[in-house]
């Protein structure tokens, strides 16, 4: 078998060490990236629907908005990252280009859009002491490794980007906006489910890929990418059942 050079940590595969996924498996890995449009169609719709709460309730619908739109478009460099680079065979896939910095980049912007839209930010009487100061950090902080992302992948890679940049910022967003979607769209048991939920599915994703790298399961590629995106279905159901009155959320932390 002739090898194959990705340049990945300049490791050399040989074709036949990758095992192939069957027709149905193909298929299911593949079909599990575009389940993000019809997800995004429903993401859109129930913003659109509870728009006026959301006015309310936190401080930009439009970036939930925007945060959608980018979670999309990096399912799209995702998408035609995998296809040309290992036809969607992870074990394959060791990906260097700006196309894949460009999936790092968007889909991150999704995470800081949801995270900061559904925040309390700049609203009287939400400061909340150190604890305010510590979620502004954070957000300052995603603010700034999403801006690093493009240029940290061309600089040095991405596995360094991945490990450095990408996998913390996707924790320290769904972390902080857990609490936010539970506090700021409720409190109410529906808001946490929502919240905690969809911060719970997206580790599950991270869980899964280091799964992949001890087990080689290729199959789990479907799992993987399917977690991140089924996640917004969470926040989209907290959204649908969030509250329409403001009564005691302004003293509610984290803001």
């Amino acid at each position: 078998m002739a090898d194959i050079h990705f340049t990945d940590n300049e490791v050399l595969y040989k074709e036949g060490a990758c095992p192939e996924l069957s027709i149905i498996g193909y298929w299911i890995v593949v079909l599990s990236h575009f389940v993000e449009f019809p997800v995004g169609i429903v993401m859109l719709w129930v913003i659109y629907f509870r728009l006026d709460t959301l006015k309310v309730r936190c401080f930009s619908p439009y970036l939930l908005l925007l945060g959608t739109g980018c979670g999309a478009i990096g399912t799209m460099a995702e998408i035609g990252s995998h296809y040309y680079t290992g036809n969607f065979n992870l074990c394959k896939y060791h990906p260097d280009d700006m196309v894949h910095a460009s999936f790092m980049f968007f889909t991150s912007a999704l995470m800081v859009g949801i995270n900061i839209g559904v925040s309390k930010r700049g609203r009287l009487g939400t400061c909340a002491g150190i604890l305010y100061i510590i979620v502004t950090l954070v957000d300052v902080i995603t603010i700034a490794i999403l801006v690093a992302i493009p240029f940290t992948y061309h600089k040095y890679g991405p596995s360094v980007t991945q490990k450095f940049l990408f996998v913390p910022n996707q924790i320290l967003c769904g972390s902080v906006s857990a609490c936010r979607i539970w506090k700021n769209l409720g409190p109410s048991k529906a808001t946490f489910i929502g919240g905690f939920g969809y911060f719970g599915i997206c580790m599950v994703g991270v869980a899964f890929l280091a799964v992949y790298k001890d087990t080689g399961i290729i199959l789990l590629h479907a799992v993987i990418g399917g977690n991140f995106i089924c996640s917004q279905l969470l926040f989209g159901y907290a959204i649908y059942k969030s509250q329409d009155d403001e009564k005691g959320s302004y003293e509610i932390i984290p803001n």
